[in-house]
């Protein structure tokens, strides 16, 4: 029996949506002639945004929602297989686009609900065949079949009455496929049936049970599953999820047993099969909520999933989730753990699945939601409880799926519970067994841009974390040791070794700052990129010249080329080896070292002026601030971080009136003519910046690749000027709009 997989023995395969961030769950994905196969769905949030009023009134959602999706956004479903061997991706196909029912463009399908390796009547060998996800307005679901995996073909799916726009579940069980519809059209009537086909190349589409099994409640069916030779079908039901079984013998409709009822005595809060898988003698059934966890149709939840499981004789046990009494038996968690693992963000166990001896479970966890609905109806407790800061800690430390596995059913191991490190990662899709180890597939709907609450409101940014990811997992793989060599404690000059060590901490980028903290932040480098946003966000509009007052390495002045060209972007170094390092990688942008203050451009001239902090450590800052207000013209902006200290070496002490307070440098700012001044006390930030750098520092030292010197040195010269520090401020400062 193989140990099982711990979270050092996982790598990533493919992150960001396979470099395009709108391909946002991995909805699809088998194992086919040695290569892994995922099938996409693009710009998930957005399609979900279209089906509920509700979304429209949350303080902000959290991507761009355009009215005209399939016109303003590429929503082409595709699919991508992976060679291990070669380690390359290659994508196979990408969805034509049609004309809709509205008689305009539209992709044939948006994505791809489910996918499988089957052979037919029909089939010489195994083929893939993959159900796909029709727009509302398009042509409806299609089955593609490809016997080589790099062409596939349409399949009419005959035999079928309905407006539905994809169809769910996809397994196969005595030499057929069995299937149901789901996702209704509107207009459409919602239905639980059951479809098989053995040869879906020439024959029609059977229903082979009752429709909703006779149950008015059932609204469709959410997964099939195969277990001591009969198949398994799971209902949505907002009384409470139904499991039904039938040995699929005899003609069609099949003889059908109820196997549980009322969601297994939980009722609507187990509205949903969410994921089945055979594991030893019993069947696993994971439940959920639908809408992640908020049913908003019919007011049900929030609430956490359970994992039950079923024995052939239709008994059942309950592994995880809320103890009850069922016909006077008490049912309680053989694993302890109450709903979701004790997590209540935990609401969809959304896949099982078998590898090498263990059964592992990944969740969906909706922690990242929680910033974006209206919290106006929220009580004042919940509000409290729920505030920014709060809720920064909360994603940080809960959000990202979870990630469990067990090799008897009822003792759990959690193998993450961060979603790898990625709190975007907000569910495990698909999770499938192969020879190179447990893949898993990351729902990840949040890119291209995000919605970031600014001091200035919401925004959408870049997301450089948005997009599906996939994992894979092996006994073969171990953490590769990333730690600095040791050839550095060769280095004869101690402060170009020091500068190394500075290098390093910044991830080799070109700041050298504080940066604006927050709980979900790792690093000091994602940190100022957060500072520089922050800042800029408060700019009406990103049009202009602009400055970079004592711009070091050039770290904020590179990042201006986001929104700026460097045409319009100049920068003063106030150090020749920062000008001659900026100059040398940022070419095109006009670069001057000065360090009396004057800036060699006419009054009114900028419209912008930024500075990250280089004023609080020289001595002539004072001046440089009223050289600010000259060149900016009236209405212009001058954004900056500063540092306000108690150290001798502070600039702002060495005025005849010592600045250590927010009023005292507001104040300065009115003396010098600026009158609308904004200032933002993020002190937080440097606490956190501070026992980022020792926890950095000390594992250094303890590993013997710095001495107690060492570390000392590179203390003072990231922050020996500062201590000790007053306060960490963010100021929107504006010129008036009068000469």
């Amino acid at each position: 029996m193989e140990p099982g997989l711990q979270i050092g023995q996982f790598i990533q395969i493919a992150k960001q949506g396979f470099g395009d961030s709108a391909n946002s769950y991995p909805h699809a994905m088998v194992w086919f002639n040695d290569y892994l196969y995922v099938g996409t769905t693009r710009h998930v949030l957005v399609l979900v945004y279209k089906r509920s009023e509700e979304f429209k009134s949350w303080q902000s959602f959290p991507v761009r929602c355009p009215q005209d999706v399939h016109r303003v956004f590429d929503t082409r479903g595709q699919i991508w297989r992976y060679h291990f061997q070669t380690e390359k991706w290659e994508k196979v196909l990408t969805s034509p686009m049609v004309i809709g029912k509205n008689g305009e463009k539209l992709p044939a399908y948006q994505g791809f609900r489910n996918m499988i390796v089957f052979q037919g009547k029909s089939d010489k060998n195994p083929c893939i065949y993959a159900h796909t996800w029709s727009p509302k307005d398009g042509i409806g679901p299609l089955l593609l079949r490809s016997t080589d995996g790099i062409h596939f073909e349409q399949l009419e799916i005959k035999g079928f009455v309905g407006t539905f726009s994809t169809f769910r579940p996809l397994v196969s069980f005595k030499g057929k496929l069995f299937t149901s519809p789901s996702g209704k059209t509107e207009g459409a009537s919602k239905i639980s049936i059951v479809l098989e086909n053995d040869d879906p190349i020439k024959k029609a589409w059977k229903q082979v049970n009752e429709p909703d099994f006779g149950e008015p409640h059932n609204l469709s069916i959410s997964e099939l599953g195969v277990f001591n030779d009969h198949l398994y079908a799971g209902t949505v039901n907002p009384e409470g999820f139904q499991l039904w079984k039938t040995d699929v013998e005899g003609k069609p409709p099949y003889k059908w047993k109820k196997v549980l009822d009322k969601g297994a005595g939980r009722g609507s809060l187990n509205e949903v099969v969410a994921s089945m898988c055979a594991f030893g003698d019993a069947l696993y059934i994971g439940t959920a909520i639908s809408n992640g966890g908020y049913d908003l149709e019919y007011s049900i939840g929030p609430a956490p999933s359970e994992l039950i499981r079923v024995y052939p004789d239709d008994s059942w046990e309950l592994i995880v989730g809320d103890g009850r009494i069922i016909n006077g038996e008490l049912k309680m968690p053989l694993s302890g753990f109450g709903p979701g693992f004790d997590n209540p963000f935990n609401t969809y166990f959304w896949r099982l699945c078998v590898h090498e001896g263990w059964l592992y479970l990944g969740t969906f966890n909706c922690t990242v939601m929680v910033p974006y609905p209206s919290r106006e109806k929220w009580s004042k407790e919940k509000q409290e409880m729920f505030d920014k800061d709060r809720m920064e800690q909360l994603i940080d430390k809960h959000g990202g799926f979870e990630l469990w596995r067990s090799r008897d059913g009822v003792f759990w191991i959690p193998v993450t519970r961060n979603g790898f490190g990625n709190f975007y990662n907000y569910g495990v899709r698909t999770l499938i067994s192969t020879p190179y180890g447990l893949i898993v597939g990351a729902a990840n709907p949040f890119g291209p841009d995000i919605a970031v609450e600014r001091a200035s409101g919401w925004v959408y940014e870049p997301n450089p974390k948005g997009g599906l990811e996939i994992w894979v997992g092996s006994e073969n793989f171990h953490k590769k040791n990333t730690h600095i060599s040791n050839k550095l404690l060769s280095c004869d000059d101690k402060i170009e070794f020091c500068k190394k060590i500075i290098e390093e901490y910044y991830q080799k980028s070109k700041f050298r700052e504080i940066g604006y903290w927050r709980e979900n932040i790792e690093s000091s480098k994602q940190a100022c990129e957060n500072l520089l946003e922050e800042l800029l966000s408060f700019l009406p509009d990103k049009k202009g010249n602009i400055l970079d007052l004592g711009c070091g390495y050039g770290g904020s002045t590179e990042y201006l080329l986001k929104y700026y060209s460097p045409e319009n972007i100049s920068g003063i170094c106030f150090e020749k080896e920062e000008i001659d390092i900026a100059k040398e990688s940022l070419s095109g942008i006009k670069f001057i070292r000065a360090l009396i203050p004057r800036i060699k451009k006419p009054d009114n001239y900028f419209d912008t002026v930024i500075n990250i902090e280089k004023l609080s450590k020289y001595s002539w800052s004072l001046k440089w601030i009223e050289e600010v207000f000259r060149v900016l013209k009236p209405g212009g902006y001058f954004l900056c971080s500063e540092i306000l200290s108690n150290n001798s070496k502070s600039p702002w002490r060495k005025n005849k009136t010592p600045i250590t307070t927010i009023e005292e440098f507001k104040n300065f700012l009115f003396d010098v003519g600026f009158e609308k001044v904004n200032i933002f006390d993020i002190t937080i930030s440097w606490k956190f910046f501070y026992k980022n750098v020792s926890l950095f520092l000390w594992e250094k030292l303890l590993r013997n690749e710095i001495d107690q010197d060492m570390m000392e040195e590179i203390q003072d010269i990231l922050y020996g000027d500062y201590m000790p520090v007053c306060s960490y401020l963010i100021c929107v400062i504006r010129k008036t709009d009068k000469f």
